[in-house]
């Protein structure tokens, strides 16, 4: 699994925690090659509700776990606090189930540029596989294939439907 579908998981993996403050951890400097994570850890931060921790390096990560840990301490020893128990929470937390076909597909239509992980969904919905998309494809002509993402799914933009249309055709003519 590649840096993308770790940070995918680990992101649905917290959203289906009981937490509400939830953090996560980046640790290392910025890469410029990896704009796109940039872009994804700010969607994460604005969409999601997590706040984003960065750390240069091992060290500075394990002082911000310990200041987090003595604050955490700090604040539960002045007051009652319920939760579930550890238990639950790694019951939550854990890997839900086997990747489906549609989990697939949509980490393979992420790979395109300017598809992003709602959009991809918002695709997956509408095509639940790539056959059902190649299918759809073949049924339209040429003229009608650049706007056939636009048409079928609301808030893609016709760059990407255009995009979209050049790949399948390729592998339609192929």
């Amino acid at each position: 699994m590649g840096l993308q579908g770790r940070y995918e998981e680990q992101k649905q993996r917290l959203c289906r925690s009981p937490m509400q403050n939830m953090v996560y951890l980046v640790e290392g400097k910025f890469i410029p090659e990896y704009a796109a994570c940039e872009q994804a850890l700010a969607s994460t931060m604005v969409m999601h509700g997590f706040m984003i921790q960065r750390t240069i390096s091992p060290e500075e990560t394990a002082q911000f776990l310990c200041r987090l840990t003595d604050h955490l301490k700090t604040t539960t020893s002045k007051r009652h606090v319920t939760g579930i128990s550890y238990e639950s929470l790694q019951e939550l937390s854990k890997k839900a189930r086997a990747d489906t076909v549609k989990d697939v597909w949509i980490r393979q239509l992420m790979v395109c540029p300017g598809m992003s992980s709602e959009r991809a969904q918002q695709v997956a919905n509408r095509f639940p596989s790539m056959a059902a998309m190649i299918q759809q494809y073949s049924q339209v002509g040429r003229d009608q294939a650049d706007s056939l993402l636009t048409s079928a799914v609301p808030g893609v933009k016709r760059t990407l439907s255009t995009q979209m249309s050049k790949f399948f055709s390729s592998v339609l003519s192929a």
